[in-house]
């Protein structure tokens, strides 16, 4: 009995195209896009014929680990939602006569920052506002739509920092005491970074408060300015914590509300 010839298959990628550049919404903070595909068998139409199968992998490397987000998905004209940003690489696949044809492509999710006006509704107190600005000027990600990695004045990169409060990596990111856990949201969703830094604040805030129970309200948010940006080692030096530099800058910022101005 003569061998069955084997079908000639090809599927190619409609949507998204090739190499396209996506932007996070703000409210929400998603980007949503749309896939679909075309399948030939011996060079006629058969996309309704066969079932489609979609794997995409959104990579993001930060400075220590690369975040990875999943999806699977069956069927065409689907929409896919993604919640952060990076190199998102999409396989689609048809099972013909046994036999799997795939392609693939990739698309780049970016982030957009908001509006100040939006940052300034979820900082509710100016000192909120102030280590915002310090750390960030309010900025989530930088001119290329990635998470915003500071440079010092020498051009010097700072590992690990990430968004409007340049949370750590490496510190935070594995601190159990803090509930804000997800570095991806940490990084690409600036309400998530900013909860996530009203946290921080908060849990050094009440550290100072138990170890130097007898100080001034303002020294004990000096403590907690110098901590947030030193660690809690800080707690234990014998350097007056106004006379560090990053708190001397926030309170400069307190005074100046930089971002009051028109």
């Amino acid at each position: 009995m003569a061998k069955k010839k084997r079908r000639s298959v090809k599927i190619t990628i409609i949507s998204p195209a090739s190499a396209q550049t996506f932007k996070l919404g703000i409210s929400p903070v998603e980007a949503r896009i749309n896939l679909q595909a075309a399948v030939f068998i011996d060079g006629q139409e058969a996309t309704k014929s066969v079932v489609i199968t979609w794997k995409l992998r959104l990579s993001w490397e930060a400075t220590y680990n690369t975040y990875q987000t999943k999806v699977e998905l069956s069927g065409n004209s689907l929409e896919a939602v993604f919640q952060s940003g990076g190199i998102l690489r999409i396989r689609a696949a048809v099972i013909v006569d046994d036999e799997e044809s795939s392609t693939r492509m990739m698309v780049k999710i970016d982030g957009v920052n908001p509006d100040k006006k939006e940052i300034a509704k979820l900082l509710d107190t100016d000192i909120l506002k102030a280590v915002a600005w310090e750390e960030s000027g309010w900025l989530q990600f930088n001119a290329k739509g990635e998470p915003l990695l500071p440079i010092k004045p020498k051009g010097q990169r700072i590992p690990g920092m990430r968004g409007i409060f340049q949370i750590s990596e490496w510190w935070w990111g594995r601190d159990k005491r803090i509930t804000h856990q997800d570095y991806i949201k940490v990084a690409w969703q600036y309400d998530y970074n900013i909860e996530t830094g009203k946290e921080i604040l908060d849990f050094l805030h009440n550290r100072a408060i138990a170890k130097y129970p007898k100080d001034s309200a303002e020294k004990i948010w000096d403590r907690t300015f110098k901590a947030y940006h030193e660690g809690e080692a800080s707690f234990n030096t014998l350097e007056k914590p106004e006379e560090f530099w990053y708190v001397k800058n926030v309170r400069k910022t307190l005074r100046e509300k930089p971002w009051a101005i028109r």
